[in-house]
Protein backbone atom coordinates (compact mmCIF):
# COMPACT_ATOMS: atom_id res chain seq x y z
CA UNK A 1 0.00 0.00 0.00
CA UNK A 2 1.33 3.30 -0.73
CA UNK A 3 2.42 5.86 1.84
CA UNK A 4 -0.41 8.46 1.54
CA UNK A 5 -2.57 5.71 1.50
CA UNK A 6 -1.40 4.26 4.81
CA UNK A 7 -1.69 7.93 6.81
CA UNK A 8 -4.65 8.63 5.50
CA UNK A 9 -6.17 5.98 7.24
CA UNK A 10 -3.85 7.20 10.63
CA UNK A 11 -5.01 10.54 9.46
CA UNK A 12 -8.72 10.41 9.51
CA UNK A 13 -10.13 10.82 12.64
CA UNK A 14 -8.35 14.03 12.96
CA UNK A 15 -11.05 15.55 10.97
CA UNK A 16 -13.72 15.41 13.87
CA UNK A 17 -11.46 17.34 16.41
CA UNK A 18 -13.03 20.70 16.60
CA UNK A 19 -10.26 23.63 16.78
CA UNK A 20 -10.88 25.78 19.30
CA UNK A 21 -10.55 29.26 17.22
CA UNK A 22 -13.32 27.97 14.18
CA UNK A 23 -10.53 26.31 12.26
CA UNK A 24 -11.15 22.61 12.01
CA UNK A 25 -8.06 20.11 11.39
CA UNK A 26 -9.96 19.03 8.09
CA UNK A 27 -6.74 20.83 5.81
CA UNK A 28 -4.65 17.79 7.61
CA UNK A 29 -6.58 15.07 6.50
CA UNK A 30 -6.85 17.04 2.61
CA UNK A 31 -3.06 16.12 2.55
CA UNK A 32 -3.51 12.11 2.62
CA UNK A 33 -6.26 11.99 0.34
CA UNK A 34 -5.82 14.81 -2.15
CA UNK A 35 -2.27 13.07 -2.93
CA UNK A 36 -2.25 11.53 -6.45
CA UNK A 37 -1.88 8.44 -6.87
CA UNK A 38 1.47 8.37 -8.36
CA UNK A 39 2.63 10.54 -6.02
CA UNK A 40 4.36 10.17 -2.34
CA UNK A 41 3.94 12.44 1.06
CA UNK A 42 7.15 14.62 0.06
CA UNK A 43 8.56 17.59 2.13
CA UNK A 44 7.91 19.64 -0.90
CA UNK A 45 3.94 18.86 -0.99
CA UNK A 46 4.24 19.64 2.58
CA UNK A 47 5.63 23.00 2.39
CA UNK A 48 2.67 23.40 -0.04
CA UNK A 49 0.21 22.77 2.04
CA UNK A 50 1.84 25.01 4.59
CA UNK A 51 1.82 27.94 1.93
CA UNK A 52 -1.78 27.02 1.50
CA UNK A 53 -2.75 27.60 5.59
CA UNK A 54 -0.85 30.99 5.50
CA UNK A 55 -2.56 32.14 2.23
CA UNK A 56 -5.93 31.42 3.58
CA UNK A 57 -5.15 33.65 6.59
CA UNK A 58 -5.86 31.05 9.54
CA UNK A 59 -2.48 32.21 11.66
CA UNK A 60 0.59 31.54 12.54
CA UNK A 61 -0.67 29.41 15.49
CA UNK A 62 -3.23 27.45 13.46
CA UNK A 63 -0.68 26.56 11.08
CA UNK A 64 2.35 25.58 13.41
CA UNK A 65 -0.59 23.32 15.24
CA UNK A 66 -1.45 21.59 12.28
CA UNK A 67 2.58 21.23 11.03
CA UNK A 68 2.80 19.25 14.70
CA UNK A 69 -0.06 17.47 14.37
CA UNK A 70 1.00 15.79 10.81
CA UNK A 71 4.46 15.17 12.21
CA UNK A 72 3.37 13.44 15.22
CA UNK A 73 1.38 11.25 13.21
CA UNK A 74 4.08 10.71 10.69
CA UNK A 75 5.82 9.76 13.61
CA UNK A 76 3.45 7.20 14.93
CA UNK A 77 3.26 5.90 11.23
CA UNK A 78 7.35 5.31 11.33
CA UNK A 79 7.24 3.33 14.65
CA UNK A 80 3.98 1.24 13.13
CA UNK A 81 6.26 0.30 9.97
CA UNK A 82 3.84 2.15 7.53
CA UNK A 83 5.97 4.91 6.24
CA UNK A 84 9.92 5.29 6.04
CA UNK A 85 10.50 8.36 7.22
CA UNK A 86 8.81 11.58 8.53
CA UNK A 87 8.83 14.16 5.94
CA UNK A 88 7.01 16.72 7.92
CA UNK A 89 10.35 17.04 9.83
CA UNK A 90 12.47 18.12 6.83
CA UNK A 91 9.42 21.26 6.51
CA UNK A 92 10.49 24.40 7.56
CA UNK A 93 8.32 25.36 10.71
CA UNK A 94 7.01 28.81 11.14
CA UNK A 95 8.48 30.93 13.74
CA UNK A 96 5.23 31.91 15.95
CA UNK A 97 4.78 35.48 17.34
CA UNK A 98 2.35 36.25 19.92
CA UNK A 99 -0.62 38.61 18.03
CA UNK A 100 -1.38 40.33 21.83
CA UNK A 101 0.78 40.90 24.32
CA UNK A 102 -0.11 40.08 28.06
CA UNK A 103 -1.48 43.22 30.08
CA UNK A 104 0.24 43.15 33.01
CA UNK A 105 -2.30 43.87 36.32
CA UNK A 106 -0.99 45.27 39.75
CA UNK A 107 -2.58 44.98 42.53
CA UNK A 108 -3.47 48.38 42.75
CA UNK A 109 -5.28 47.70 38.82
CA UNK A 110 -7.08 44.32 40.14
CA UNK A 111 -8.71 46.11 43.17
CA UNK A 112 -10.05 48.81 41.40
CA UNK A 113 -11.54 46.40 39.21
CA UNK A 114 -12.88 44.69 42.25
CA UNK A 115 -14.13 48.23 43.24
CA UNK A 116 -16.14 48.62 39.63
CA UNK A 117 -18.41 45.30 40.29
CA UNK A 118 -21.33 44.86 42.85
CA UNK A 119 -22.01 41.32 42.92
CA UNK A 120 -19.95 39.38 44.95
CA UNK A 121 -19.86 36.50 43.21
CA UNK A 122 -18.23 38.92 40.74
CA UNK A 123 -15.68 40.24 42.90
CA UNK A 124 -14.56 37.10 44.02
CA UNK A 125 -14.18 35.98 40.87
CA UNK A 126 -11.59 38.69 40.08
CA UNK A 127 -9.36 37.96 43.30
CA UNK A 128 -9.01 34.31 42.27
CA UNK A 129 -8.35 34.84 38.76
CA UNK A 130 -5.59 37.46 39.69
CA UNK A 131 -4.64 36.02 43.03
CA UNK A 132 -4.19 32.59 42.04
CA UNK A 133 -2.90 32.63 38.79
CA UNK A 134 -5.70 29.63 37.13
CA UNK A 135 -6.69 29.86 33.43
CA UNK A 136 -10.53 31.05 33.40
CA UNK A 137 -12.09 27.69 32.41
CA UNK A 138 -9.60 25.88 35.72
CA UNK A 139 -11.74 27.87 37.87
CA UNK A 140 -15.59 28.07 36.54
CA UNK A 141 -15.81 24.99 34.65
CA UNK A 142 -14.02 22.39 36.94
CA UNK A 143 -13.03 24.12 40.67
CA UNK A 144 -15.40 22.59 43.41
CA UNK A 145 -15.19 23.89 47.05
CA UNK A 146 -12.89 20.43 48.01
CA UNK A 147 -10.13 21.98 46.13
CA UNK A 148 -10.03 24.79 48.13
CA UNK A 149 -7.08 23.60 51.14
CA UNK A 150 -6.27 25.13 54.08
CA UNK A 151 -3.00 26.36 52.29
CA UNK A 152 -3.12 25.83 48.61
CA UNK A 153 -5.70 25.27 45.82
CA UNK A 154 -5.79 22.56 43.74
CA UNK A 155 -6.58 23.14 39.62
CA UNK A 156 -7.02 20.48 37.10
CA UNK A 157 -5.19 21.12 34.33
CA UNK A 158 -6.28 19.73 31.06
CA UNK A 159 -3.84 21.10 29.16
CA UNK A 160 -0.62 19.38 30.79
CA UNK A 161 -3.43 16.56 32.22
CA UNK A 162 -2.07 16.79 35.39
CA UNK A 163 -3.17 18.33 38.92
CA UNK A 164 -1.59 21.27 39.66
CA UNK A 165 -1.27 23.15 43.26
CA UNK A 166 -0.66 27.08 43.82
CA UNK A 167 -0.24 28.69 47.60
CA UNK A 168 -3.39 29.90 48.53
CA UNK A 169 -2.60 33.91 49.52
CA UNK A 170 -3.99 34.93 52.38
CA UNK A 171 -6.82 37.96 51.16
CA UNK A 172 -7.66 35.31 48.66
CA UNK A 173 -8.55 33.35 51.13
CA UNK A 174 -10.25 36.09 53.13
CA UNK A 175 -12.34 36.27 49.84
CA UNK A 176 -12.70 32.92 49.33
CA UNK A 177 -14.52 32.71 52.68
CA UNK A 178 -16.65 35.27 52.73
CA UNK A 179 -17.86 33.99 49.47
CA UNK A 180 -18.75 30.78 51.12
CA UNK A 181 -20.44 32.17 54.14
CA UNK A 182 -22.44 33.90 51.45
CA UNK A 183 -23.24 31.02 49.54
CA UNK A 184 -24.67 29.40 52.59
CA UNK A 185 -21.86 26.76 53.21
CA UNK A 186 -22.04 24.63 50.12
CA UNK A 187 -21.16 21.33 50.46
CA UNK A 188 -17.66 20.09 49.17
CA UNK A 189 -18.56 18.98 45.58
CA UNK A 190 -20.31 21.53 44.50
CA UNK A 191 -18.88 24.43 42.29
CA UNK A 192 -17.14 27.43 43.43
CA UNK A 193 -19.17 29.51 41.05
CA UNK A 194 -22.19 28.04 40.09
CA UNK A 195 -23.84 28.73 37.00
CA UNK A 196 -27.37 29.78 36.84
CA UNK A 197 -28.44 25.93 37.11
CA UNK A 198 -26.16 24.90 40.33
CA UNK A 199 -23.67 23.64 37.29
CA UNK A 200 -20.44 24.88 36.26
CA UNK A 201 -20.21 27.17 33.11
CA UNK A 202 -20.99 26.77 29.44
CA UNK A 203 -19.09 28.74 26.54
CA UNK A 204 -22.34 31.29 27.00
CA UNK A 205 -22.36 31.86 30.57
CA UNK A 206 -18.22 32.58 30.24
CA UNK A 207 -19.33 34.93 26.89
CA UNK A 208 -21.34 36.70 28.96
CA UNK A 209 -19.76 37.47 31.76
CA UNK A 210 -16.51 38.60 30.04
CA UNK A 211 -18.21 40.88 28.01
CA UNK A 212 -20.09 42.28 30.87
CA UNK A 213 -16.41 42.36 32.45
CA UNK A 214 -14.72 44.03 29.69
CA UNK A 215 -16.78 45.82 27.60
CA UNK A 216 -19.95 46.54 29.87
CA UNK A 217 -23.70 46.61 28.67
CA UNK A 218 -25.00 49.08 26.20
CA UNK A 219 -28.44 51.30 26.95
CA UNK A 220 -31.11 49.85 26.08
CA UNK A 221 -34.35 51.68 25.25
CA UNK A 222 -37.72 52.07 26.96
CA UNK A 223 -40.61 50.42 25.50
CA UNK A 224 -43.89 49.93 26.69
CA UNK A 225 -43.05 46.93 28.81
CA UNK A 226 -39.46 47.39 29.61
CA UNK A 227 -38.58 50.34 31.48
CA UNK A 228 -35.48 50.56 29.72
CA UNK A 229 -31.82 50.48 30.78
CA UNK A 230 -28.41 52.92 30.86
CA UNK A 231 -25.53 52.07 29.43
CA UNK A 232 -22.88 49.99 31.93
CA UNK A 233 -19.13 50.48 31.25
CA UNK A 234 -17.16 47.90 31.60
CA UNK A 235 -15.18 47.11 35.03
CA UNK A 236 -11.67 46.47 33.67
CA UNK A 237 -9.63 48.80 31.21
CA UNK A 238 -10.67 48.76 27.38
CA UNK A 239 -9.22 46.23 25.58
CA UNK A 240 -8.40 43.75 28.16
CA UNK A 241 -9.41 40.60 28.99
CA UNK A 242 -10.02 38.89 32.05
CA UNK A 243 -7.59 35.97 31.01
CA UNK A 244 -5.38 38.96 31.59
CA UNK A 245 -5.69 38.78 35.08
CA UNK A 246 -3.45 35.77 35.44
CA UNK A 247 -0.73 38.02 34.48
CA UNK A 248 -1.20 39.98 38.33
CA UNK A 249 0.07 36.36 40.01
CA UNK A 250 3.07 35.69 37.93
CA UNK A 251 4.39 39.55 39.25
CA UNK A 252 3.44 39.18 42.43
CA UNK A 253 5.65 35.82 43.00
CA UNK A 254 8.12 37.22 40.69
CA UNK A 255 8.53 40.64 43.01
CA UNK A 256 8.82 37.83 46.23
CA UNK A 257 11.74 36.87 44.51
CA UNK A 258 10.30 33.21 43.64
CA UNK A 259 12.20 30.72 41.09
CA UNK A 260 10.76 30.76 37.54
CA UNK A 261 10.74 27.24 37.32
CA UNK A 262 8.29 27.00 40.85
CA UNK A 263 6.38 30.06 39.52
CA UNK A 264 5.64 27.72 35.77
CA UNK A 265 4.44 24.61 38.11
CA UNK A 266 2.22 26.82 39.89
CA UNK A 267 0.45 27.99 36.99
CA UNK A 268 1.16 25.29 34.80
CA UNK A 269 3.32 27.06 31.82
CA UNK A 270 7.11 27.11 30.70
CA UNK A 271 9.98 29.06 32.16
CA UNK A 272 10.44 29.97 28.67
CA UNK A 273 6.62 31.50 28.73
CA UNK A 274 7.55 33.35 31.51
CA UNK A 275 11.05 34.68 29.93
CA UNK A 276 9.67 35.90 27.36
CA UNK A 277 6.40 37.17 28.22
CA UNK A 278 7.28 38.63 31.06
CA UNK A 279 10.84 40.13 30.38
CA UNK A 280 9.84 43.51 31.64
CA UNK A 281 8.17 42.47 34.81
CA UNK A 282 11.49 40.67 35.16
CA UNK A 283 14.10 43.40 34.28
CA UNK A 284 12.24 46.09 36.57
CA UNK A 285 12.51 43.56 39.25
CA UNK A 286 14.99 45.40 41.88
CA UNK A 287 15.92 42.38 44.05
CA UNK A 288 14.09 43.22 47.35
CA UNK A 289 11.79 40.54 47.65
CA UNK A 290 8.17 41.71 49.29
CA UNK A 291 6.13 39.05 49.85
CA UNK A 292 2.66 38.93 47.92
CA UNK A 293 0.64 39.07 51.03
CA UNK A 294 2.40 42.73 51.98
CA UNK A 295 2.24 43.65 48.01
CA UNK A 296 -1.97 43.18 48.61
CA UNK A 297 -2.77 43.65 51.73
CA UNK A 298 -2.09 47.51 52.21
CA UNK A 299 -4.29 48.03 49.54
CA UNK A 300 -7.05 45.51 50.96
CA UNK A 301 -9.46 47.31 53.99
CA UNK A 302 -8.71 45.11 57.09
CA UNK A 303 -12.05 43.03 57.50
CA UNK A 304 -13.65 44.14 61.21
CA UNK A 305 -13.69 41.54 63.44
CA UNK A 306 -15.59 43.04 66.43
CA UNK A 307 -18.39 41.32 66.43
CA UNK A 308 -21.23 41.27 69.49
CA UNK A 309 -22.21 37.56 69.21
CA UNK A 310 -24.67 35.49 71.61
CA UNK A 311 -26.93 32.94 71.85
CA UNK A 312 -30.69 32.80 72.87
CA UNK A 313 -32.83 29.67 73.41
CA UNK A 314 -30.60 27.94 70.71
CA UNK A 315 -30.46 31.11 68.16
CA UNK A 316 -27.93 33.04 67.15
CA UNK A 317 -28.51 36.96 67.70
CA UNK A 318 -25.75 38.71 66.42
CA UNK A 319 -24.97 42.82 66.32
CA UNK A 320 -22.39 44.40 64.17
CA UNK A 321 -20.26 47.49 63.39
CA UNK A 322 -20.36 48.82 59.89
CA UNK A 323 -17.26 48.63 57.90
CA UNK A 324 -16.09 49.65 54.52
CA UNK A 325 -16.03 47.78 51.45
CA UNK A 326 -12.86 47.69 49.36
CA UNK A 327 -14.67 50.02 46.99
CA UNK A 328 -14.61 52.52 49.84
CA UNK A 329 -18.49 52.30 50.39
CA UNK A 330 -20.25 51.24 54.48
CA UNK A 331 -22.06 48.46 54.40
CA UNK A 332 -23.54 45.64 56.78
CA UNK A 333 -22.82 42.47 56.86
CA UNK A 334 -25.50 40.16 56.72
CA UNK A 335 -24.04 36.38 56.95
CA UNK A 336 -22.85 34.65 59.60
CA UNK A 337 -20.73 37.06 61.54
CA UNK A 338 -20.04 34.40 64.59
CA UNK A 339 -18.39 31.93 61.78
CA UNK A 340 -16.09 34.73 60.52
CA UNK A 341 -15.19 35.83 63.96
CA UNK A 342 -14.15 32.15 64.86
CA UNK A 343 -12.26 31.57 61.31
CA UNK A 344 -10.27 35.46 62.03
Amino acid sequence: MRQERQVGRLVAPVQVIPYRFGVPFAGVVTIAHDVPDDSELTPKRLTRFREDLEHAGVGQATVLRCMRIVQSILSFAITEELVEFNAMAAVRKPRYERAREPRIFLPGEVEQIRANLKPLRDRTLVSVLAYSGPRPEEVVCRLIWDDIGQRAIGYRDTKRHRVRFTPLLAPLAEDLREWFLASGRPANKTPVFPAHDGKFWDKHDWANWRRRISQGRAAEPATNRNPGRAAQPGAAPAGTRPRHLRSSYVTLRVYEGIPLTTISREVGTSVLMIERHYAGVIENWDGHRVPAEAQIRPRVQPMDAEWTCWRFEGRLSMTEKPCKSRSGRSRTRTWDLFLIREAL
